[in-house]
């Protein structure tokens, strides 16, 4: 099997994992919270970026790909609850060091209701808060 197909496998075997985790442990807690408190448990894994930033470990994946994949790959992104969310975000960002790569606002080039901004981190990676609720 090609170091592709292993990859590919990998990838999906971890989103496999973590549905079952998912349906067994975590849904049934979350179905019986109040919809903004389940919200945090569900942020707290986009805080790792896991999949994207381990394609910038040197090691962890094939040292033969090249950056022009791996810096696309590390994007993160997080699901924000209300459009003032999305402002909070980006001007959190902004105070604490991070470059602005796209000012709060309807993105309709993307499926709509998009409201979202853009910040690069301290390490130059880009970031997005989205909310996709009706304003």
């Amino acid at each position: 099997m090609s170091s592709d197909a292993l990859f590919g496998l990998s990838i999906l075997m971890s989103f496999l994992a973590f549905a079952i985790v998912t349906k067994v442990y975590i849904w049934p807690r979350l179905r019986v919270m109040r919809r903004t408190d389940a919200l945090i448990p569900l942020v707290i894994p986009h805080t790792f970026r896991f999949v994207g930033l381990s394609f910038l470990i040197p090691g962890v994946v094939s040292p033969s790909l090249s950056p022009a994949f791996t810096i696309p790959a590390a994007y993160g992104d997080l699901v924000a609850p209300d459009r003032s969310s999305v402002d909070a975000f980006h001007q959190t960002a902004l105070r604490c060091g991070g470059g602005d790569a796209g000012k709060p606002g309807l993105r309709p080039q993307y499926t709509m209701p998009f409201y979202g901004a853009f910040v690069y981190d301290l390490d130059g990676f880009k970031i997005e808060a989205v909310c996709r609720a009706p304003a």
